[in-house]
């Protein structure tokens, strides 16, 4: 009788399962097309998978070819993905220990400041829309450019001595130390300000294919067949080398009304932006970093470079190794965690995300519209991770009751709420993503924040055709999570106060990836906008009064 019961109940799990299964797929069959159309998407692949099953699906057309599951997608900055596997597999071999990899801080300093300058040097650019500076970079230019390089810095020394970098001791013959040494005192945490440093795996990579003595598409490929990722390519160097490679890859288009078809770029860094694959081949990936993130000891974890890959704190900025970690919500009183990346290549995008239980997605589109991605993402977590409730409310208030949450920040008192929503609203402005010579042109990516009249707090930029994204209030004090239908949506929001007299004043705020500085409202893209177009106002209205004054005084002459 016990074996009838069971077995009954393992064929209702697995109906049960298979319905599931069917309700996402048919959803999807109907919500990808309509979105593809909406936003001129021509090609998307999506596999959905959990402990066991999995669900594959391609939409649209290449050219004149559908895409089907073996169609290949450029997938950005996926890639970096296969590092803790690479590490694992030179480990094992024990022909590798990442602390005898960087003897000295100043070994490790000098390799980095090389290897900056031969990347940047004339003849051997990046072709690619991230930075077109000529000339090496020296000094004070590698070490106050970028965020991204700081970042890259505080992690290395954070691997090499597992110390916070300003406790170190660091100096170096080939850098000055005062310039060192004021960027590193921006933060003594790695990851506390920004996100992985593409760079930093470009240099990792460079040092592990020569231990191995390959190049780094021979390492990297050699990786991804014992990964079982059978039709997933590295390519690098100009089009005309690789694209007789590329019997089944995707053309990649823009996302207009009409798409235009991109022409692939000359790939300069084939650890970062080099691989092709599909999403079946990327799900397997994820599947096996699914495990190793549930099975990696604490001992294990503290190995690796730059911190775990596989573990959440708060205190690293929701940042771990090339993932981002986002918290979805407590369920049975723990924080579920999920590791997630999303990443772009000309003419494409991609999104990955998974949870160490094994549950988890990937989604390429041959159009660079993260935005669409995200909004399939969320629609597929509310299937994936059912013990998650839907989406909070995003109106901060209903019914003339405060957010709950909100509310407790402020220990209950409304007031003290209401004044500080009425602070945080303003303008502002990224930093630190453009190089300095074209800081100029910041203001093009200035933002507003301000409560609406439906109680929703909002950020949009001056190029939004809607409002693509609202904050709502965390779990953790003080940091609202960004959701809506663009690329920020699931990043953490966080609003930096300082004291100015006797109050406090919001400069700006942190995410995940970019800090935003407060500007004033006159010198934002609104403002200069208006300033501008009230400077062409005056010039013309000068011009009308000169005209008709010059006219009056012509018949008052000939009146006279």
């Amino acid at each position: 009788m016990k074996k009838r019961v069971l077995l009954f109940a393992l064929l209702a799990g697995l109906s049960l399962q298979s319905a599931e299964a069917r309700d996402l797929s048919e959803t999807l069959k109907s919500l990808a097309p309509s979105l593809m159309t909406s936003r001129h998407v021509p090609g998307l692949q999506i596999v959905v998978f959990r402990p066991g099953r999995e669900l594959a699906l391609s939409f649209g057309t290449t050219g004149e070819t559908d895409v089907t599951d073996d169609t290949l997608f450029f997938t950005g900055e996926l890639s970096t993905a296969l590092l803790p596997l690479l590490l694992e597999e030179e480990m094992r071999k024990e022909t590798l220990s990442i602390r005898e990899g960087f003897t000295t801080h100043d070994q490790a300093l000098l390799i980095y400041a090389r290897f900056q300058e031969s990347i940047h040097r004339p003849g051997n650019l990046i072709q690619m829309s991230v930075d077109r500076r000529r000339g090496p970079l020296r000094g004070k230019e590698i070490f106050e450019g970028l965020n991204v390089d700081r970042a890259f810095l505080l992690n290395l020394y954070h691997s090499v001595s597992g110390l916070p970098p300003s406790r170190s001791g660091i100096a170096s013959s080939a850098i000055d130390p005062a310039i060192l040494s004021k960027s590193l005192a921006a933060d003594e945490t790695p990851y506390s300000r920004i996100a992985f440093s593409s760079e930093g795996m470009q240099l990792l990579l460079d040092y592990l294919a020569s231990v191995r003595g390959q190049t780094i598409e021979e390492m990297l490929s050699q990786t991804m067949r014992n990964q079982g990722m059978k039709n997933s390519l590295i390519v690098s160097g100009s089009p005309e080398s690789y694209e007789k490679l590329l019997e089944k890859a995707s053309d990649g288009y823009t996302s207009e009304e009409r798409p235009v078809k991109i022409r692939h770029p000359h790939i300069v860094y084939p650890g970062i932006y080099g691989m092709v694959s599909n999403a079946r081949d990327v799900a397997t990936l994820l599947k096996e970093l699914a495990g190793r993130a549930a099975t990696t000891s604490e001992e294990g974890r503290e190995d690796l470079p730059f911190g775990s890959y596989f573990t959440y704190d708060p205190s690293l900025g929701g940042v771990s190794g090339p993932f981002h970690a986002r918290r979805l919500c407590s369920a049975k009183d723990e924080a579920l965690v999920v590791y997630e990346q999303s990443s772009r290549f000309p003419g494409f995008a991609s999104y990955v995300l998974f949870s160490p239980d094994g549950r988890g997605m990937a989604l390429l589109a041959n159009a660079d519209d993260m935005a669409l991605l995200h909004r399939l993402s969320e629609r597929i977590l509310l299937d994936l991770f059912t013990e998650c409730s839907p989406p909070e409310n995003d109106r901060l208030q209903a019914n003339g009751e405060w957010n709950a949450t909100l509310l407790s920040w402020f220990g209950g008192d409304a007031t003290r709420l209401e004044a500080y929503l009425h602070k945080i609203e303003g303008t502002y402005r990224p930093e630190g993503i453009l190089p300095r010579k074209r800081e100029n042109f910041a203001f093009m990516g200035d933002v507003r924040v301000r409560l609406n009249s439906e109680h929703r707090l909002e950020i949009a930029g001056f190029y939004d055709r809607e409002i693509p994204i609202f904050l709502v209030p965390d779990t953790e004090p003080f940091v609202f999570k960004a959701t809506g239908r663009a690329a920020m949506s699931g990043w953490k929001v966080k609003f930096i106060e300082q004291k100015e007299g006797e109050g406090m004043n919001i400069v700006g705020f942190y995410t995940d990836q970019v800090a935003y500085q407060r500007v004033m409202w006159g010198d934002s893209i609104w403002g200069r906008i208006v300033g501008f177009a009230f400077t062409i106002f005056v010039f013309a209205l000068l011009v009308l009064l000169i005209y008709l004054r010059k006219r009056n005084y012509i018949k008052s002459g000939q009146n006279g």
